[in-house]
């Protein structure tokens, strides 16, 4: 009866996942941001020098982070990397020419992928080598009409259109070649937006009002984004199955959220308004257990950490994006989970499952008593 009475104690215990901080660092100046990890626990970003400019890097465990150069400019950043160590993102050129979509490998350095007109920018990889992004043709960059593009090394870069409308752009591509973004309409309402090879472009739709953007897809075609719920309500964390149905991830008190990356089991990362007033906000991570919660519950608050938004997580559950220390700088940090710790359930159900034990032991008694 003892050993029956732990067990039940201790199946009653709830287990809370809680997450060590790293921080990455930056290049010499006060700044860095991640923007993605992948499944080695490399992760990319971009990160002020000592003269100020942003510069794509590259974390590695053991080496720190590195610098991954530029076109020749004064600028770089770093979008993606796939789980064969290949980074993309976008550049500039000496002289101002215009910024162009890069992929980066060890072999290799930096190269870059071209554009159809003025610039482009690069937004994602899959294992494969193929990557999205958008680029912006010369003739309309006033008026910032961009079109979502792919590219791989046999085709080159191609745009892949839009809904009707005179926008488009690619934020993810999964390992089935399944695209991501947002799109105009001929209405001209931009609308999340799936692409595929054999059905081309279609609408994810949105959640009562006319305005949605997809930004991250796994395997599974399981997508995540923002979607407004009517004219008068902020942005809301959206989630969208593998059949199309969308679903409010909800948000914490301030009401205004959005999702940015999902890993292959549907843990979703993302930003949220607290309740501290229009312009603060924290990290957020959902999963279809807990809910929505802000991630600075779920670190050590001694360590000094305000972690104000998440970007992306890997199938180990790694999530980077970026915070600040004691109210500094905002800067790229590392959340690795720690074996799941038991939280004792509140002292009234502890005692109902003490007195259920003594209970059965009483009858347990009184039977072998009768039976004698």
């Amino acid at each position: 009866i003892t050993s029956s009475l732990f067990l039940l104690v201790s199946a009653s215990l709830a287990q809370a996942a809680t997450y060590t901080v790293t921080a990455l660092g930056t290049l010499g100046g006060n700044e860095s941001f991640a923007t993605d990890i992948n499944a080695s626990g490399q992760v990319v970003g971009s990160a002020r020098n000592s003269s100020g400019e942003l510069r794509a890097f590259l974390w590695e465990h053991g080496a720190g982070m590195q610098d991954l150069g530029t076109l020749g400019g004064n600028y770089s950043a770093a979008s993606a990397i796939n789980d064969n160590g290949q980074i993309v993102g976008t550049a500039t050129f000496a002289n101002d020419e215009g910024a162009r979509a890069f992929l980066w490998d060890r072999t290799n350095g930096m190269l870059s992928l071209g554009a159809f007109g003025f610039a482009s920018y690069g937004a994602d990889i899959n294992s494969s080598g193929q990557v999205v992004g958008r680029f912006t043709d010369v003739e309309l960059v006033n008026n910032s009409r961009d079109k979502a593009f792919i590219w791989d090394l046999n085709n080159g870069m191609q745009s892949i259109g839009t809904l009707g409308g005179n926008f488009s752009e690619a934020q993810a591509i999964n390992d089935n070649g399944q695209i991501v973004g947002s799109s105009t309409t001929s209405f001209g309402y931009q609308k999340a937006s799936l692409w595929d090879e054999i059905n081309g472009i279609s609408d994810l739709g949105a959640l009562g009002h006319n305005a949605s953007k997809a930004f991250d897809i796994n395997d599974s075609g399981q997508i995540v984004g923002q979607t407004r719920i009517n004219w008068s309500t902020q942005h809301r964390a959206a989630f969208w199955d593998a059949s199309g149905s969308i679903q409010d991830l909800g948000a914490l008190p301030g009401g205004y959220s959005e999702a940015y990356g999902i890993n292959v089991s549907g843990q979703v990362v993302g930003y949220s308004v607290t309740d501290n007033g229009p312009n603060s906000g924290a990290a957020i991570v959902w999963d279809e257990v807990n809910g929505v919660r802000n991630l600075n519950d779920l670190v050590d608050l001694a360590s000094g950490w305000n972690i104000n938004t998440a970007t992306a997580i890997n199938n180990s559950g790694q999530i980077v994006g970026y915070g600040s220390l004691d109210g500094g700088d905002r800067q790229a940090v590392l959340l690795t989970p720690v074996a799941p710790v038991p939280v004792p359930v509140p002292l009234p159900a502890v005692a109902w499952l003490l007195l259920s034990g003594l209970v059965s032991l009483g009858w347990l008694k009184y039977r072998r008593s009768a039976a004698c």
